[in-house]
C-alpha cells in the first residue's frame, strides 16, 4: 500500500482562505529509507525556490519562524495520525506579523506501508504543481518568504491493521512581506549578494548531489554557492562571511572524513582549512599553513596516488611542487615533492583523470593560449606537455577542478571581462565543448 492523499491550500488572496483540494498524485517509488524531516526541510525548500527560478520568479527567504508554524501544524496533524490534508486556520495571525500583507498555506499527507519504498521530496513538489491553486501559489510574484514543516513517523496502517506505515505530513507557509520581512533565516535560503564577485572558484561536491558547485566571493566578503542544474546554476545560498581578503579552493575531502572541504588563503600568507559539514556547511578555519601568499594554488586530487587528496603550488621561480596531503590527519606530508618547472606565465588547472588511467592529470594555458596536457605518472610526477587546443587567450578568468554536470568529466567555468558566467562541458581527454551562458552580472 502507498498512497499520497489530496493536498490543502489556502487561497493566495487572503490569510485564512477556503481549503481547496488538489487532484492526487501517482508517484514513482523512489527510496526505500525514511530521510531525517530537516532533510526533507531543505530538500523541499530548495526545490520550491528551483521551480520559481526556473519558471522566472525570484526565490523566497526560507524563514525560521515561518518554518516552526508550519512544523507545528505538520505535528498537531501527526499526533492524531490524521490522513485528512487540512490547513491550519490560524496561521496567518501566526507567522511573524511585521510587514505581513499576504499569505497561503499548502499541506501534503501521505503514508506507504513500510514494506514499500517512501516519497521522496520531489513526489511532493510535483503534487503540488499537479494542481491549479497550489501551482498558482508557489509561482506567484506577490510572495517573498517561505517556511516548510516535516513530520515524519511509523504507526499502524490504520486502527484495525496489523501492518506497520510510514508516514508523512508536509505543511509549506508562503508569506508576502513589505520591507525586509523576517531576518531569521536558514542558512541554506536564498542569499542576494553584493555583486560584482571579487573571486570564484569550483568545488567538487559540497552539497552531496554528486555534481560540483561554483563559489564566489561577494563585494561584503560572504562566500556563496550556487548548485549546478541542467546547464544552469540553482538557487544560492551564504557558505560563509569574512572571506573578502581570502582566495578560496576547493580540494575535495581533504581529511577523508566523507565531506568536501575548503581551502582558504589569507593576504599575510596563511593557509585555512575549512572541513566541511555536509550540505555546502563548513566548520570554523583551522590554519595548517603559512607563508603561501607567494604561491599559485592548485587543487589537483590525487596525484601521489596514496588515496589522499594532494596540493600543487606554482611558486615564485615557475617550479611546480607537489604538496601530499595525510588523509584525516588533514595536513601535508613533511616532504614536498618537486613536480615540474619553467611555469611562469603558464597557468594551471587542475584536470581529474583526463585518461582514465586512475591518475590525476593536469592542464595549462600558455600565454599564447594553447591548452596543454599533463598525464600524471603517480608520485607527483607529470608526463610530457600534449597540445590538446588552442585560442584560449581570450582574457577570460578560468577556473576547473570540478565535474558539475555529473557525468564524470572534469568542466570549466570562465568569467567574461563583462561579467558573464560561461560553463564548458568537459569531453574528456582536455577536449571541451562550445561554452553556454548560465550566468550574467558577476
Amino acid at each position: 500500500m502507498r498512497k499520497l492523499l489530496t493536498l490543502g491550500v489556502s487561497a493566495a488572496v487572503a490569510l485564512a482562505g477556503l481549503l481547496v483540494a488538489g487532484a492526487p498524485q501517482t508517484a514513482q517509488p523512489a527510496q526505500a529509507a525514511l530521510l531525517p524531516a530537516a532533510d526533507w526541510e531543505r530538500q523541499i525548500a530548495t526545490l520550491i525556490n528551483e521551480d520559481r527560478a526556473a519558471a522566472g520568479f525570484t526565490p523566497l527567504s526560507v524563514s525560521v519562524a515561518i518554518s516552526t508554524v508550519a512544523r507545528n501544524w505538520s505535528q498537531s496533524r501527526a499526533n492524531i495520525t490524521s490522513t485528512v490534508s487540512a490547513i491550519n486556520p490560524n496561521f496567518g495571525s501566526q507567522i511573524p506579523q511585521s510587514g505581513l500583507v499576504d499569505g497561503a498555506e499548502l499541506v501534503v499527507v501521505g503514508y506507504a506501508d513500510t514494506a514499500k519504498t517512501f516519497y521522496t521530496p520531489q513526489d511532493v513538489i510535483n503534487t503540488w504543481l499537479g494542481s491549479s491553486s497550489s501551482k498558482s501559489a508557489l509561482r506567484s510574484s506577490d510572495f517573498t518568504h517561505l517556511g516548510v514543516g516535516v513530520v515524519v513517523k511509523t504507526a499502524a496502517c490504520s486502527a484495525s491493521s496489523s501492518r506497520t506505515c510510514n508516514f508523512l505530513w508536509v505543511t509549506a507557509d508562503l508569506g508576502e512581506y513589505l520591507g525586509e520581512g523576517p531576518t531569521d533565516l536558514f542558512w541554506w535560503s536564498p542569499f542576494r549578494p553584493v555583486t560584482p564577485f571579487v573571486r570564484l572558484t569550483l568545488t567538487p561536491d559540497m552539497t552531496g548531489d554528486g555534481k560540483g558547485e561554483v563559489l564566489a566571493i561577494d563585494l561584503n566578503g560572504a562566500l556563496a554557492l550556487y548548485p549546478f542544474r541542467t546547464n544552469k546554476l540553482g538557487p544560492n545560498f551564504k557558505v560563509g562571511k569574512g572571506f573578502g581578503a581570502m582566495s578560496i579552493y576547493g580540494p575535495g575531502d581533504w581529511n577523508r572524513d566523507g565531506q568536501a572541504d575548503l581551502f582558504g588563503v589569507t593576504t599575510d600568507g596563511r593557509l585555512f582549512r575549512y572541513n566541511g559539514k555536509g550540505g555546502g556547511q563548513i566548520a570554523a578555519g583551522v590554519q595548517i599553513g603559512k607563508g603561501w601568499s607567494s604561491y599559485r594554488i592548485i587543487p589537483a586530487g590525487d596525484v601521489t596516488g596514496d588515496t589522499y587528496p594532494d596540493l600543487l603550488a606554482i611558486d615564485s621561480s615557475g617550479y611546480l611542487w607537489t604538496y601530499p596531503g595525510t588523509g584525516p590527519k588533514g595536513n601535508f606530508q613533511s616532504t614536498r615533492i618537486m613536480s615540474g618547472k619553467g611555469w611562469i606565465g603558464i597557468d594551471c588547472y587542475g584536470a581529474g583523470d583526463l585518461n582514465a588511467d586512475g591518475k590525476a592529470d593536469i592542464l595549462a594555458i600558455t600565454s599564447t593560449g594553447k591548452l596543454l596536457a599533463y598525464l600524471g605518472k603517480g608520485g607527483g610526477k607529470f608526463g610530457g606537455a600534449t597540445e590538446v587546443g588552442h585560442g584560449w587567450n581570450t582574457g577570460i578568468q578560468l577556473v576547473a577542478g570540478a565535474d558539475l554536470n555529473g557525468d564524470k568529466k572534469g568542466d570549466i567555468v570562465g568569467l567574461t571581462p563583462d561579467r558573464r558566467l560561461l560553463f564548458y562541458s568537459g569531453r574528456g581527454g582536455g577536449s571541451f565543448n562550445t561554452p553556454i551562458q548560465i550566468g550574467a552580472g558577476w
